[in-house]
This record gives structure tokens, sequence and C-alpha cells, in this order.
């Protein structure tokens, strides 16, 4: 029995085989970031710090908000493909971000916004053979990790000068990973103590806040600049894990109270070349704190990224009212370089290329939104295979008229 035990713990939870998956980033931590970016921001290389125009506003931008100027609702969704040679071609679809925001006066709006941060959503099967003492067991591994973590955030924007706009938000993060190991023998050899297939299974329940924090500033050259600061600040993270497989009667748990959420630091500029067209720069750091539990649980995890974005956008004129035909244009490109902790040092990076269209409609004043990504990571990096990739998605942003509400307090 207690050699039946070892191999099991051996095979079921020791095994590392190189997972095929949406993108090899979904096995480092939580799974692989998802873009905070709504359809407008991917169209503009996901900048989230500066609006496209003047005016203008970003659902992803908390201190833009103070600009809008109907209660609304953001609803975003969008099919994503990734190419990984030689494991094949790989989907996912589905909801990316879920926003209301209301609007109280010309100064002040609220908001709550639902959206992924990260996920994972991958399996695969591998053949493999195992030499426990003198006997050689033929099997099928599978693994399989699906979940990731959910936001739901609580925001606030104010224009507290003509010229400057704050936002705050507490970011409530919770959700589950849940990892499977399963075994299934198809030699046992003359091992017949081993049952036909053996599992293993890990359920990570997490939950945690950060703190984001924005500022907008509309200042020199000429007035035609605007310079925007994003914070993200992290508050507390706990973590539970079970464990379980089979030949146990009762699970394993333990909780982790240092699993670490990196910080966070984004500057965007944007400057007016016309009234209407406005080129856009952000740079973005992200650093998860050195003490953390990471490792523990995962055995490699994402340290920290740098990212580079420039865009351009052009809106159309007058476009406070519901012009039809008039499109709001988008191109954007950006770099990312990914710091994974078992990779010494040198990122994996990510080059992106997005581009993107709006319309907004004369009866409802609802706007649409649609943005298509295109990029390439790892190259050139030893252990990881490059991954060809594009995501296309579409955005719905209804206008006031579909709510009923009191007088505003126009001040």
């Amino acid at each position: 029995m207690i050699r039946r035990m070892s191999i099991l713990t051996a095979l079921a939870l020791g095994l590392s085989a190189q997972l095929a998956a949406q993108s090899g980033l979904e096995l480092y931590g939580f799974g692989m970031q998802a873009p905070t970016a709504d359809v407008v921001s991917k169209g503009m290389a996901d900048i989230t710090t500066v609006p496209g125009g003047r005016a203008g506003y970003l659902a992803s931008s908390l201190a833009s908000w103070s600009n809008i100027r109907l209660t609304q609702l953001h609803v975003s969704g969008g099919l994503t493909r990734t190419q990984i040679n030689p494991y094949g071609q790989f989907e996912q679809i589905g909801v990316q971000n879920f926003q209301f925001l209301l609007h109280v006066n010309r100064r002040t709006a609220y908001g709550v916004v639902i959206r992924p941060v990260t996920r994972v959503n991958m399996f695969v099967e591998v053949p493999e053979i195992a030499y426990p003492g003198s006997d050689t067991l033929l099997f099928v591994h599978s693994q399989s990790s699906v979940g990731g973590m959910t936001a739901l955030d609580l925001g606030y924007s104010r224009r507290i000068r003509p010229s400057v706009s704050v936002g705050a938000a507490i970011n409530i993060l919770f959700g589950t990973l849940v990892q499977q190991d399963t075994i299934r023998f198809t030699d046992r050899g003359l091992r017949d103590d081993l049952p036909d297939s053996m599992a293993a299974r890990q359920t990570l329940e997490f939950n945690g806040q950060t703190i984001t924090l924005s500022l907008l500033v509309n200042m020199l050259p000429l007035n035609r600049g605007q310079l925007g600061l994003e914070l993200l600040l992290p508050v507390r993270m706990r973590l539970a894990s079970v464990r379980s497989h089979t030949g146990m009667t009762t699970t394993e748990s333990q909780r982790y109270t240092r699993v670490g959420l990196p910080y966070r630091v984004k500057i965007g500029y944007g400057y007016n070349v016309t009234p209407r067209q406005r080129l856009l720069a952000e740079v973005a750091i992200m650093q998860l704190p050195s003490r953390n539990e990471h490792d523990l649980l995962f055995g490699r995890h994402l340290e920290g990224t740098r990212a580079i974005r420039v865009a351009w956008s052009r809106v159309p004129g007058g476009s406070e009212t519901p012009d039809p035909g008039r499109l709001y244009y988008r191109v954007g490109f950006y770099r990312i370089a990914y710091y994974l902790s078992d990779l010494n040092d040198k990122p994996l990076t990510e080059f992106g290329f997005t581009t993107g269209i709006g319309l907004r409609s004369m009866r409802t004043g609802t706007r649409l939104d649609f943005s298509l990504q295109y990029g390439r990571r790892g190259d050139g990096l030893a252990g990881v295979q490059p991954e060809n990739f594009y995501s296309l998605s579409m955005g719905v942003t209804t206008g006031e008229r579909w709510f009923s509400r009191p007088t505003k307090k126009w001040d």
C-alpha cells in the first residue's frame, strides 16, 4: 500500500509535461493577464490613461468619466484565436467587460465595472513512461487548468478644475482556479495493485482588494496636450488551497496570506494634431513584490511587465451629437516585455498591431465599437513556443434614453 501511494503521488502530483494552452503565459501563477481596456482602448493599442479626443472619455480611464454627458451601459465581448506550433490553434470567446456609468452632473460621475483580471483555460494529453523499480508503466497523462480572477470595480470621478480631473476606485477581486491531473494506464505491466486510472485535484479560491487612482490634466503646448496617470495599489490578497487525489480519505487544505498582487504605474500623453485628430503614447510598468508565496503554489510566476504603446485617433466633428454615418477611427501599436520567474531575467516579448472603428446611432444614442488586434509573442526565447494571435472585439454603449432618470442637477 505504501509503495502504491508513493507511485500515485509521484505520477499524479509530480509530473511536468509541456502544456498546450491558449498561451504559454497561462502557465504562470493565476493565469494570463486579461487586458483592462474596453473596445475603444483596444483599437488604440490598449491605451487606458488618455481618451482619443480632448473632451472625450474612456471606459477604462477613471478620471475621464467626469466628461460623460449621458448615463450609460457598456458591454463588450469578443473572440481570441491563438496559433501555437506544433500544438495547433486555440479559441476563446466570451464577455470581456460590463460597465455602468452614472452621470450626476457636469463634473461628477460614478461607475460599476465587472471585468476579467486573469484567465486560464487549457487541456492537454501526453503519453508518458515511468520506471518505478524494475517495472515499466505506460500511461496517458491528462492535465487541465480552468478558472481565473474577476474584478468588481466601484469607481468615482470628478473634475476639480476645468483642466484637471481625478478618479478613484476600489477593486474587489475574487475567483477560483481548478487544476486536475489524471493518469490513465495503457499498460501496467505486472502491477495489478494499481487502478486503471488515478487523479489528483487542486482547487484554489482567492479574494483580495486593490485601489486604482487616476489623473487627467490638460496641458501645454498651446493647450493641445493632455497628460494621464494611473496607479494600481494592492491592498490584500488571500488564497485557500484544497488538494485531493485517488486513495485519500480526506483532503489537504492550506491558506496563503503572502500571495502578492502587483503594483502598476501608467503614464500617458495625448497631443491634438488637429481638433479632430490625436496622437497618443503610454508607458506602463507592473511589478510583483519580491516577497510572495507564488512559487509554493505554481513553481513559476509572472514577476512584472514593461509596456510601451502608441496610437492615432480621429473623432467625428460634433461628436457630442448623434450624427449618423460619422465614424471614429483608431490605429495603434504596442510592445510588452513579460518578466517570468524561470527565464533568468530574459523577458518574453509581445508585439501587437490594433485598429478600430466606432459608429453612433441617431435615434437611440447607442454607439457600436469594433476593434481588431493582431500580435506575436515569444520569438527567439529558449523553451517557449512562439505564438501568433488575433482578437476581434465588439462593444455596445447605450445612450441615456435607455434609462428613466430624474432631472439632473446642472451646475
